[in-house]
């Protein structure tokens, strides 16, 4: 078939490019369906890394590791959508241990997905940046642990969370839940955010625009 050739796993060597442990996208569509990647590593995107379109659907990305950011997957530009997929035990040594979507005009769609376990300095769950688009419904994060600020979520953008659950989660300084940084608009709708610990704000830390509807929300800070 004509066109571009489909990207492949471990694509181009991780140790030489420091981009996708598993899978590297680099201007294609890439689809995974149905899919197990565990145990990866890159300097960005341990499991994936993507600037493109991607389509994430029943996989599970589990145990995989960057050394700077996007454990699980780094959007690095374009889109990235995820449906019914579980993102474990990942982890950054900067940002977004289950999900990075960096500063820049990217935009992820997550639905129906669970992340637990993952880790990062900032953001262990999911970061979106000062760029970003974030949407996230029917979807529950717990036990995802932050070593500074936003063990659940770290938002510097644009971030929409509807019919979820986050609890569990934990961050060493701020926003156990959900980090929401000055220049970040969040809107939670019909979602569930307790039982997450931090030093301050162990639920919800606000510096910037959060509209509420129809949700439960702990301990509010600073």
């Amino acid at each position: 078939m004509a066109g571009a050739r489909p990207p492949q796993l471990n694509d181009e060597l991780s140790v030489c490019t420091g981009l996708g442990g598993a899978i590297k996208s680099l201007g294609e569509t890439a689809t995974v369906t149905n899919c197990t990647l565990s145990n990866n590593s890159a300097r960005f995107g341990g499991g994936i890394w993507s600037h493109g379109t991607l389509v994430v659907s029943g996989s599970t990305l589990c145990g995989n590791s960057a050394v700077d950011s996007g454990g699980g997957i780094d959007v690095a530009l374009g889109t990235a959508t995820l449906l019914q997929c579980t993102l474990a035990g990942n982890s950054a040594g900067s940002t977004g241990g289950g999900i990075y979507n960096p500063a820049s005009a990217s935009t992820v769609t997550v639905k129906d997905c669970t992340l637990s376990g993952n880790s990062a300095l900032s953001g262990a769950g999911i970061w979106n940046g000062i760029s970003g688009t974030l949407d996230v419904r029917d979807s529950t994060f717990s036990g995802n642990t932050a070593s500074d600020s936003g063990g659940g979520m770290f938002n510097e953008g644009t971030a929409t969370v509807r019919n979820c659950t986050l609890s569990g989660n934990s961050a060493a300084n701020a926003g156990g839940g959900i980090f929401n940084a000055a220049s970040g608009t969040l809107a939670i709708n019909d979602s569930a955010v307790l039982s997450n610990i931090a030093s301050s704000g162990a639920d919800l830390y606000n510096l910037g625009v959060v509209t509420l509807n129809d949700s439960t929300i702990g301990v509010i800070g600073p």
